[in-house]
């Protein structure tokens, strides 16, 4: 059984949340604030791609690779679980040839397809049983197959920040996102980064922080994936046929990325003025010209 909770009835989600804090593994070194938790309003700030997964004794998944180029953190609550990975890097000496999607979620017919793969004892493999206490940091791209080895609930998250954007740059390009609307969280994480820079830039003193600089490169990041966005699918020279049906989610009518991207910029110069200015000499903010997209 798989329950994605923040989308739930609302008073049995934040009652779940306000359990476990809105963000659960958000503290792990090595991870930046999830971009996530900016898509939905309707999860009110924490990421709605969060699961728990219940399943007896025996329960498996095939070997296969999530969509969406995130991360994907997983913790048992109750019971041992064994994964199995993949590295991704080794990826296509598993992937039957017969698949036109390159990152389709059914790799393999089933686990046992392991023992046939002329090419699998090529590729890296790691098995691993994860208990209660113990969590699995999964990079986006690894090709993994779950099995219960007892009765076992555990809690699974997907995760975004400026370490993972290149893939999830490469799944908006390639369509490979079932199930989210990456576009849709770009817009919306570049919005809330703006204003927690456009804050800390209102409050700014000489003690820069570490939140400080990670703020600022996530934001930096995040431009660079738009002007990558620009070029890829709004350039004099693209071949729009190229993209065909995978473009509808990035060119809706609500999205301006060229204004957005001019948003950016005016943050990022409004930050370096905030850094550098003596009293009196510290510019007006130019105005936003695009909103944050509203939907449940």
């Amino acid at each position: 059984h798989q329950w994605q909770f923040p989308l739930a009835n609302a008073s049995i989600a934040n009652a779940l949340l306000e359990a476990c804090g809105p963000r659960p593994l958000s503290n792990l070194p090595g991870l930046d604030d999830d971009l996530l938790c900016s898509w939905l309003e309707r999860a009110q700030n924490a990421s709605a791609l969060q699961y728990l997964f219940l399943g007896t004794t025996g329960t498996h998944s095939r070997l296969h690779l999530d969509p969406g180029g995130l991360d994907l953190l997983i913790a048992p609550l109750t019971g041992l679980k064994r994964f199995t990975l993949i590295h991704r890097d080794d990826a296509y000496l598993v992937r039957r040839l017969d698949t036109d999607h390159p990152y389709q979620d059914t790799v393999s017919s089933s686990i046992e397809y392991w023992e046939t793969s002329p090419t699998l004892p090529l590729a890296r493999k790691w098995c691993a049983d994860i208990k209660p206490g113990q969590v699995l940091c999964m990079p986006e791209g690894t090709l993994h197959a779950v099995r219960n080895l007892e009765p076992c609930l555990s809690y699974h998250r997907f995760h975004l920040d400026r370490h993972n954007l290149s893939g999830f740059w490469r799944a908006l390009v390639d369509g490979d996102s079932f199930g989210i609307r990456p576009a849709e969280i770009l817009w919306n994480a570049t919005h809330a980064e703006m204003l927690r820079l456009d804050a800390l830039a209102d409050n700014f003193t000489s003690d820069i922080t570490h939140q400080a600089d990670t703020n600022l490169l996530t934001l930096k990041a995040l431009r660079d994936v738009i002007k990558a966005l620009l070029g890829e699918f709004f350039g004099i020279d693209q071949e729009v046929s190229s993209h065909d049906q995978k473009e509808d989610h990035v060119r809706g009518s609500h999205f301006d990325w060229k204004s957005l991207l001019s948003d950016v910029e005016n943050c990022l110069e409004y930050y370096a003025e905030s850094c550098t200015f003596r009293s009196g000499e510290k510019k007006q903010k130019k105005k936003s010209v695009v909103n944050r997209i509203s939907r449940h």
